[in-house]
């Protein structure tokens, strides 16, 4: 029984004519070969040998950590409290840059090539002001392409396959005629 139900599963693999297909991830960035240009996040087309491509965001990769001056509502009420005991306001002021909330920062890769931490107010030397941890962060575009396409295998010899570019297909046919072969074959993918 079980190999009854193997067969007619795979009779039906098989006549379906359809594969998985051939897919791969380029980490390098988001250019379309054809036409040369780098493609923004989200962007999708379609290469001349028949690959669907997008562009997609891909892990966020350290860059650096800079400070900047908190101007928050929370960070002008620690201030004050901190003025008010100007022994204790170096201690503080460390102890406030060690609490306060950080912020991220997600940059291009063409940003992060001249990157470089923004510098501090001078007039930030002579206040009590709390300082926030920046932490900037690449993104890189990836790139991920999968063919239109399954490439025939196994066709019976009164059949062939013609390449039908302008719609990235192949024609199963029978030889010597334009009718699609009536015997079983197989399509993986490129």
């Amino acid at each position: 029984m079980v190999h009854i139900v193997w067969i007619v599963f795979c009779l039906f693999a098989i006549s379906i004519h359809e594969a998985f297909p051939f897919c791969f991830i380029d980490p390098s960035g988001c250019r379309d070969p054809d036409t040369n240009l780098d493609k923004e996040i989200g962007a999708s087309w379609t290469t001349q040998d028949c690959m669907d491509c997008s562009c997609f965001p891909g892990p966020e990769e350290y860059l650096e950590t800079c400070f900047e001056v908190d101007s928050s509502k929370e960070s002008e009420h620690l201030i004050k409290a901190v003025q008010r005991y100007p022994i204790k306001v170096i201690i503080s002021r460390i102890a406030l840059l060690k609490t306060s909330e950080s912020r991220k920062v997600i940059l291009s890769s063409e940003e992060a090539q001249t990157f470089q931490c923004p510098p501090l107010p001078e007039e930030f030397l002579d206040k009590s002001e709390k300082l926030r941890e920046v932490h900037y962060y690449i993104t890189r575009k990836e790139t991920s392409c999968c063919s239109k396409y399954g490439t025939p295998t196994n066709l019976h010899n009164d059949c062939e396959s013609i390449w039908i570019q302008e719609d990235c297909r192949y024609d199963i046919v029978s030889r010597n005629s334009t009718s699609p072969c009536p015997h079983p074959f197989m399509m993986v993918g490129k």
